[in-house]
């Protein structure tokens, strides 16, 4: 059996090394050209023309400017609200009647002062009296991702902006 194997191993060691040089040829052939690319000066095989591609200029590439707070808030509002984002925007700065129209995530207006209930907080101006919470302990609903999302649950609940008094006013 021993000598069936070193026989068997020596038949591959012997095609691994046919397969070696099969691509050993190829890779030469194909570095110094083809067998029709011969010259007498050099005494054989020509090598490959070296072709000079025109040089792109760079673009510049600028780092990501710092993007706004606005502008953040307007792509926070195109994620959550997705194809009610112009709406969501309608209900927000509307010049006939806006919710919050300078998208002010730290927007307070104290319903108190004219006797309604609580207060309204926030880029949605949402209810503290409606929603439950304690006037003192609402600083989350001014980070404006969390107001956002509140806002779509409320939307979502009711099928419509009808929970905001512009909601109502617009028709949305």
């Amino acid at each position: 059996m021993k000598h069936y194997y070193q026989k068997r191993s020596n038949t591959l060691t012997k095609i691994g090394l046919i397969i070696l040089l099969g691509y050993l040829i190829l890779f030469v052939w194909s570095f110094y050209g083809h067998s029709s690319n011969h010259d007498s000066n050099t005494g054989g095989l020509l090598l490959s023309p070296v072709v000079s591609l025109p040089v792109q200029p760079r673009e510049e590439v600028k780092a990501d400017e710092p993007k706004d707070e606005k502008t953040l808030i307007k792509e926070e509002i195109r994620t959550v609200f997705g194809q009610d984002y112009d709406r969501a925007m309608k209900l927000l700065t509307d010049p006939r009647c806006h919710e919050n129209l300078a998208l002010d995530p730290n927007a307070v207006n104290d319903n108190t002062t004219w006797g309604g209930k609580g207060q309204d907080i926030g880029i949605f101006q949402i209810s503290t009296y409606w929603q439950g919470f304690d006037n003192h302990s609402v600083k989350f609903l001014k980070n404006y991702k969390v107001n956002i999302r509140i806002a779509k649950q409320i939307f979502d609940e009711s099928g419509s902006f009808k929970m905001w008094t512009c909601g109502k006013y617009l028709k949305i």
